[in-house]
């Protein structure tokens, strides 16, 4: 608040002092058309309006899931021995109906026929890459996901479907069900959106393919083939939320995106400032050189501030701000980056994960400012050890993971016993009588088709065998 009075306490007085009251009537002219065009487009022009929009349908077709994941006809069916085929063929065309699906299906995991208001469409297949959905959705730690693909009964139709795992009566996976909503329902909402506010709206894949759009998409469908866009598309991609302005051939766009992760996917808003540009143009040219000076050195002051305001805003949203480590969620994000990079590459990959030893006696007996000072002081030696290549993440408490790319596990374990040879060196404290820190740690190479959470298990277990050893030391 005290901010935004001394911008325009400092803009009142650089316009009084330049031109008077025939400036300042311009000036409020242009400030009251900006705040008009903020106000009616800019701050309507929300993903949070997009994603509530399409998060209605979501949360519908997810109850309606549910209710069939838990339906006791279903299982008492299927327990039974999936006999008269018919009973479940016609439930599943009562569920499309009543609920205005598009579709409506059930997958047995004890015959793998797949049920449809249709009939039984197919047999699932490990071996058919069409099924994976099926494999992948059974085997998932959460009851449920949600993912675009082709349907099954009608290949040429993209859905949005919620997969949702059915049990028995004991716990046992028997199958998976779920209901389908057509990709044309979210698309109309992209039409309505960018018609409204005369914006462009999109989604993208996190390899920066889009995926869906409005009718009129007039860019290319990847992101990294945008002139000058690279390191732009870098940034959405990595970051929770990005927030930007894009120039290209003259043209001047403020860009907005923020990850869906209900969807795996990236809501990308691109607003042009054409029309404001034009507005304070041509108030400004209706001044004297001086005036364009001043202009511009306001321009230049507003736009240096909200740049600061977004970088805070994304330094927020990725950083922890006790140690300066990437947080979880900006961690998994670069994770997932860096896989596809090493799918085409080839290169090793290695994660080392880091738990600092005895921190809570630290905590217990020094006190928690104590403890901070630990945290921090354990954070920049490992910054000062690894690659500015490599991403140093707060897992957590007192443990710090690292994700070292193009990097076998010899060289990583090199670089891990740096790291504890340079934490276990440490005197913390200004007290004259300084802590002692050592860390122990567990070092993998990634797998083939290894998940985030596969490594960090397999990271942990190594770094508690190394705890069980004696600690200050590193377990591969």
């Amino acid at each position: 608040m005290i901010r935004k009075y001394w911008i325009i306490i400092l803009i009142s007085a650089l316009l009084l002092a330049g031109f008077g009251s025939t400036l300042l009537t311009g000036y409020f002219v242009a400030q009251r058309t900006i705040q008009e065009e903020i106000h009616q487009n800019t701050l309507p022009l929300t993903s949070d309006n997009i994603y509530s929009e399409i998060q209605k349908d979501l949360v519908l077709s997810i109850h309606i899931s549910s209710q069939m994941a838990h339906d006791t006809f279903v299982k008492e069916w299927v327990v039974s021995g999936e006999k008269e085929p018919q009973r479940m063929i016609r439930y599943l065309s009562e569920i499309q109906n009543r609920f205005k699906t598009v579709t409506a299906f059930f997958v047995s995991d004890i015959t793998h026929n797949y049920y449809h208001p249709d009939g039984i469409i197919k047999k699932v297949s490990r071996d058919d890459p069409g099924d994976s959905w099926y494999f992948r959705s059974r085997s998932l730690p959460a009851p449920y996901e949600i993912n675009i693909d082709a349907d099954t009964a009608d290949p040429s139709r993209m859905t949005i479907f919620v997969n949702y795992q059915v049990h028995d009566f004991k716990g046992e996976l028997i199958g998976v069900t779920g209901v389908g909503l057509e990709l044309s329902q979210v698309q109309s909402v992209l039409n309505a959106y960018q018609g409204k506010y005369n914006s462009t709206v999109f989604f993208v894949d996190n390899a920066g393919k889009t995926v869906l759009h409005a009718d009129d998409f007039a860019f290319p469908l990847d992101l990294h083939h945008w002139k000058g866009f690279s390191t732009r598309a870098l940034n959405i991609l990595t970051t929770p939320g990005a927030s930007f302005e894009y120039k290209v051939d003259g043209r001047s766009y403020l860009v907005n995106s923020r990850f869906i992760p209900e969807f795996n996917l990236f809501l990308v808003i691109l607003k042009s400032t054409d029309d404001m540009e034009q507005v304070l143009g041509s108030r400004l040219k209706q001044n004297f050189v001086i005036g364009m000076l001043i202009t511009l050195s306001v321009i230049a002051i507003v736009s240096i501030l909200l740049r600061r305001y977004h970088q805070n805003l994304e330094k927020l949203a990725s950083i922890d701000p006790l140690t300066g480590a990437f947080n979880r969620n900006a961690f998994s994000l670069i994770f997932s980056h860096t896989i596809k990079q090493k799918h085409r590459s080839g290169d090793p990959l290695s994660l080392m994960l880091v738990d600092i030893d005895n921190f809570k006696e630290v905590n217990d007996q020094h006190g928690h400012q104590m403890g901070d000072l630990v945290l921090k002081d354990i954070s920049r030696t490992i910054l000062g050890v690894i690659r500015e290549a490599d991403v140093f993440c707060r897992w957590g408490g007192e443990e710090f993971v690292i994700l070292f790319a193009n990097c076998s596990i010899d060289k990583a374990v090199q670089v891990a016993e740096k790291i504890k040879e340079a934490c276990s060196s440490l005197e913390i404290g200004p007290y004259g009588k300084p802590l002692r820190i050592t860390v122990s740690a567990g070092v993998v190479e990634h797998r083939a088709d290894e998940s985030l959470e596969e490594m960090i298990v397999r990271a942990d277990k190594l770094m508690y065998t190394a705890k069980k050893q004696g600690k200050n030391r590193v377990v591969s």
